[in-house]
C-alpha cells in the first residue's frame, strides 16, 4: 500500500515535465487517441445539454472533447502545470 499523501501526488503531477504535456492533443495523448477515446464517447453516449464534471481533468482534453459535442463542462484539477496546460490551449 503507498504511503503518498494526496499533497506529495498533486506535486508529483505538479513536476510534469513539459515534454510529456506537449505529448497532448486535443484528442489527447497516444493512448486516449487510439485505445480508450472511441470506448469512452461511445459509452457516454450523446452529452449534448447535458452537464459535465470533469474532475482531476489534467491538461483538459476529455473537457475539450466533451464541450465539442455540446456539453456543458465544468474541468478542476489541483496539479499546477496541468491546469496552466489547460488553461494555455483554452486562450
Amino acid at each position: 500500500m503507498s504511503k503518498m499523501t494526496n499533497a506529495e501526488a498533486i506535486a508529483s503531477w505538479s513536476a510534469m515535465p513539459t515534454a510529456a504535456l506537449d505529448s497532448y492533443d486535443d484528442q489527447g495523448d497516444f493512448p486516449k487517441r487510439h485505445l480508450l477515446n472511441n470506448h469512452l464517447l461511445r459509452l457516454l453516449g450523446p452529452v449534448a445539454g447535458r452537464r459535465v464534471l470533469d474532475a482531476g481533468c489534467g491538461q483538459g482534453y476529455l473537457s475539450r472533447l466533451l464541450a465539442g459535442r455540446g456539453a456543458t463542462v465544468v474541468g478542476v484539477e489541483p496539479a499546477d502545470a496541468m491546469i496552466g496546460r489547460a488553461r494555455e490551449l483554452e486562450r
